[in-house]
């Protein structure tokens, strides 16, 4: 059975940091980043989807 590497980060204040996050953790193959708290998500106007 393969364990899955998740990656919680909670209140991460710059969009650079979880911009910069997302891309170590695919780098280093974790399988699920949960981003809790105070997160900011880039927003597209043409982007209908939740953060």
């Amino acid at each position: 059975m393969k364990q899955s590497i998740i990656l919680i980060a909670h209140n991460l204040r710059s969009i650079h940091n979880v911009g910069s996050l997302l891309r170590t953790a695919e780098g280093l193959g974790i399988d699920r980043v949960i981003c809790s708290g105070y997160t900011p998500y880039p927003q597209q106007k043409d982007d209908a989807r939740l953060p």
